[in-house]
């Protein structure tokens, strides 16, 4: 037998062993619920196995605030999305981890990231403690465990002595839910599925201390409910009756200085579109360079005038452009002495709904 794949073999046959007194759930009818998947349950690679493709199955029983969870998957190659959502909510609301065996070895393989509203935000959320280089060992059993604790995430993948992957940062509140597999555009196996809820499980990584957002990042934002792209397409300037039609909530950043919009709004075919908006305040009138990144469209406007139409969406540029978020875009307001309204109209396709913004510099200015 191939070293490579005997090695995978009985790393998928010791969580059996070793972890007995976890909680197991046979892959079956009985233990899932699989409305709107295509499905199979048979034995693949020597183990009783839910064979998925496009779709998801839902754990019926039991749920996890803190814990671990252990499971087998396997998959061929090609582009596809295998994952695991956990501490589910709803369809919509859960923390997700998945891989992409089309990324083989490439740094987005893995992925973490929260769902919010049903909306994955993937591009606002990549790199170090979202997403991790991996090489799979196709059509062969691979062993997963995903240490939970808190705000904080562990993913080892094979090896079980070196984390894979440390999520520092879980985005959703800490709450227990339930768990469910999924897939997208192809299928994979599910086998030898145990969990166990702990209070305080053992992490191997060392706490990552969560910076402050740069001081000349956009700290909050007022956000309007979500409305359909058409009502403000095509505006060169907002009048008072249109924005008296909006409503307004107001959220934080992140340490990076993202907003993700989604947290305010479910994405649908009217509202696709929030305004985060800002007040600033200038003891002059004077020109300042405002940084920004957006996913996946933004409007810009400076008291109630456009200066900035963008499109970052995913393949908009190319068939290999992610559309990730990023300072990557900046503008030059033309501040009047006083109150000046900074406006970004923001619009989701898929992928991320997020907005952020930073100043050159911060003389002469309040955020209000």
């Amino acid at each position: 037998m191939n070293r490579k794949i005997k090695s995978l073999l009985f790393v998928s046959v010791w969580p059996l062993l070793v972890f007995a007194q976890k909680t197991s759930v046979p892959m079956d009818e009985a233990h899932w619920d699989l409305k709107d998947a295509k499905y199979r349950f048979e034995t693949f690679k020597g183990y009783p196995a839910l064979a998925l493709e496009n779709g998801e199955a839902v754990m019926k029983s039991g749920s996890l605030k803190n814990g671990t969870i252990d499971f087998d998957v396997a998959f061929e190659s090609g582009r596809k999305f295998v994952g695991i959502h956990f501490r589910r909510q709803d369809d919509g609301n859960t923390e997700d981890f998945y891989l992409r065996p089309h990324q083989s070895g490439n740094p987005d393989a893995t992925q973490y990231t929260p769902v919010f509203n049903g909306l994955a935000g993937w591009q606002l959320y990549f790199g170090d403690g979202y997403s991790v280089p991996v090489a799979y060992a196709f059509g062969e059993w691979m062993h997963v465990r995903l240490v939970i604790n808190n705000n904080r995430m562990e993913v080892f993948l094979v090896d079980m002595e070196k984390p894979l992957l440390h999520a520092f940062d879980l985005k959703r509140m800490v709450a227990a839910g339930g768990i469910s597999f999924w897939t997208n555009r192809g299928g994979a196996w599910f086998a030898n599925f145990s969990f166990e809820p702990s209070d305080n499980p053992a992490l191997k990584s060392a706490p990552v201390k969560i910076p402050a957002p740069d001081p000349l990042t956009v700290p909050a934002w007022r956000v309007s409910q979500a409305f359909a792209e058409k009502e403000i397409d095509g505006k060169v300037s907002l009048d008072k009756r249109w924005k008296g039609q909006l409503q307004w909530g107001q959220m934080g950043v992140e340490y990076s200085g993202v907003a993700n919009l989604a947290r305010m709004a479910q994405i649908g075919e009217n509202t696709t579109t929030i305004v985060a908006a800002v007040t600033v305040i200038s003891d002059k009138a004077q020109v300042k360079r405002l940084d920004f990144g957006f996913s996946d469209y933004v409007r810009v406007f400076c008291n109630d005038q456009i200066l900035y139409e963008g499109n970052d969406a995913f393949t908009s540029r190319d068939y290999r452009f992610l559309g990730s978020i990023g300072y990557f875009d900046a503008v030059y307001l033309p501040l009047k002495k006083g109150r000046n309204e900074i406006w970004m109209a923001v619009t989701e396709n898929f992928g991320g709904w997020g907005i952020q913004a930073r100043f050159q510099d911060l003389e002469g200015l309040k955020l209000e």
